[in-house]
């Protein structure tokens, strides 16, 4: 059996485009990519960290699917009825087992896109890209 047997669960993946106010302010508009991902997600483990309202636990989880797989960091992901925040690409490339594992949070409080609105990211996905540790 081929280890693509695994992927029976379906990701869409939703990328922002940044485009600027009048006032200046940067506003992310999220649309979902048109080609759905076939992959695994499994749980991976989970912290506690300090966000505006207070303590509040992050699930970590990894999503497992085919090297071609058009995913990216700080992109959005819904499996299902959940969502999560891409925070770490691996691609392995071998010779029969090419494939991404992506790593996923969730947390409490971390806010997920709709295609209409606006998109402010979490205090944890920002602190990263800012190269602070928690």
């Amino acid at each position: 059996m081929p280890w693509t047997a695994m992927l029976k669960q379906s990701a869409t993946v939703y990328r922002a485009t940044v485009t600027q106010q009048p006032t200046g302010e940067d506003i992310r508009e999220w649309a979902a990519l048109p080609a759905t991902v076939g992959c695994l997600v499994q749980p991976a483990g989970g912290r506690w960290v300090q966000a505006d309202r207070g303590i509040e636990k992050v699930a970590t989880w990894r999503l497992f699917c085919t090297a071609g797989a058009d995913i990216k960091e700080a992109d959005r992901v819904n499996v299902g009825s959940e969502w999560y925040v891409v925070t770490l690409v691996n691609r392995y490339t071998t010779t029969k087992l090419d494939h991404l594992e992506v790593y996923l949070e969730r947390g409490a409080t971390t806010q997920f896109p709709t295609v209409t609105a606006p998109f402010r990211h979490s205090a944890v996905i920002d602190m990263r890209r800012q190269g602070r540790r928690l």
